[in-house]
């Protein structure tokens, strides 16, 4: 009886991990001002871990985001948007790796395991085993975050506050086609 006790509690608790996972998300991540805000349509209890690739000349993937302490902060004065539903903003504790990184700007997934990324490109796996993938592009203004994988949206939209000159932009960062 022990032993079937034993094998009901286990097939319980690896359905519970899959019914209890939380879905995998995108955003970004900025450090302005000494504050570490992250941008993204997930709400904040559907929010486990960051994962991090930075943007830039220096695009060094992955780095993780410790979630803990999380402060949900009013989005009319930030520069994310998205046309498809609501992104949420949550100030974060600064970690000692990214303290004297002013400017810092980074592309992440939320609730992945195993992310790797290319250029402008980055994925993860997801708690059911599924790859959750976002690429990023270029416009004139700022830069434009979306799923893929036949889910383009939402999309978000991070404006820079200055106009990109694209011709500079180079090989290693897509212009957007619209």
């Amino acid at each position: 009886m022990g032993a079937r006790a034993l094998l009901i509690f286990a097939c319980l608790l690896c359905a519970c991990e899959v019914a209890c996972a939380q879905p995998a998300s995108f955003g970004f991540l900025s450090l302005k001002n000494s504050e570490l805000i992250l941008y993204t349509p997930a709400q904040q209890q559907n929010i486990k871990s960051i994962t991090a690739q930075s943007l830039g000349v220096d695009d060094a993937c992955c780095v993780n985001i410790p979630w803990r302490g999380a402060k949900l902060q009013n989005n009319a004065q930030h520069a994310v948007s998205s046309d498809e539903g609501p992104i949420y903003v949550y100030r974060l504790p600064v970690p000692k790796s990214l303290e004297l990184m002013e400017g810092y700007l980074a592309q992440v997934l939320v609730n992945v395991s195993h992310a790797s990324a290319t250029a402008y490109t980055m994925l993860g796996t997801d708690a059911g085993k599924n790859t959750f993938a976002i690429e990023r592009c270029l416009s004139r203004e700022g830069i434009h975050l979306y799923p893929l994988g036949g889910r383009r949206k939402p999309e978000l939209y991070y404006y820079l506050g200055y106009e990109i000159d694209l011709s500079d932009a180079g090989d290693r960062e897509k212009r957007c086609s619209r």
